[in-house]
């Protein structure tokens, strides 16, 4: 018999997090018209490690919910007990180090679109902070982006250590089935990867690593899996 079991699908309020995260750091840069301070860009990355406590909290009601839906109370506990902590830990640096770069890159990025608009002509006033706020809006859609598209990841990375570490191999492709899923990934929907390897995507990646991918994996457990995890 094979059991399939889904993967925890990307956190809301995670990403609404990390949006208003970014989203305040730009309206900061915005208030001081594209001046940057690196206190600034510390301060905000300061909270990164609380946006992953959160995606790892969520990470774990869901993954133990889907498994109990699949597998029984019973079994779901015996397999989540055997998840070392430390696996899904050892993801945090990598997070909060790329982040902290993407932060960087924000700022960086609302300051020279600031700069820009102001060496235009910085005497006419009132469609100067009308030029101001639309170069901020443009980078805001960049964080909005980053925020889910980092959430997504790095749920979708937690998903993966603890499947393997149960002995986990293979998945099936789920997209969301709808308009917006992009052509690479509809062509991976339905088929079944090992954790890994490079897939049929256009990138080669799993579910859940593209920019603004929703797709999660359905992880395939077989009897003879659970017999050796049990």
């Amino acid at each position: 018999m094979v059991a399939k079991v889904q993967t925890p699908p990307a956190p809301i309020k995670p990403e609404s997090s990390h949006r208003k995260l970014l989203n305040d750091l730009i309206k900061r840069i915005i208030g001081r018209l594209g001046e940057l301070d690196a206190s600034m860009i510390d301060e905000a990355a300061k909270k990164l490690p609380f946006l992953f406590d959160e995606i790892r909290d969520y990470n774990a009601r869901k993954f133990k919910k889907l498994l109990s839906d699949a597998l029984g109370k019973r079994k779901a506990s015996g397999l989540i007990s055997l998840i070392e902590p430390k696996a899904i830990e050892f993801l945090r640096e990598a997070y909060v180090t790329a982040n902290t770069t993407l932060i960087r890159s924000v700022s960086n990025d609302v300051a020279t679109r600031i700069t820009r608009e102001i060496a235009k002509d910085p005497r006419d006033l009132p469609p100067l902070i009308d030029r101001i706020e639309k170069a901020g809006n443009v980078t805001r859609s960049r964080a909005r982006t980053i925020a889910r598209t980092e959430t997504a990841k790095l749920n979708a990375d937690m998903s993966k250590v603890k499947s393997v570490a149960l002995g986990i191999t293979s998945y099936e492709w789920r997209t969301a089935g709808d308009e917006r899923v992009r052509d690479d990934h509809d062509i991976c929907d339905g088929k079944t990867y090992k954790y890994g390897e490079q897939t049929d995507s256009d990138s080669g990646n799993e579910p859940g690593q593209d920019v603004n991918c929703r797709c999660v994996a359905i992880n395939v457990i077989t009897d003879d899996v659970l017999e050796q995890i049990l």
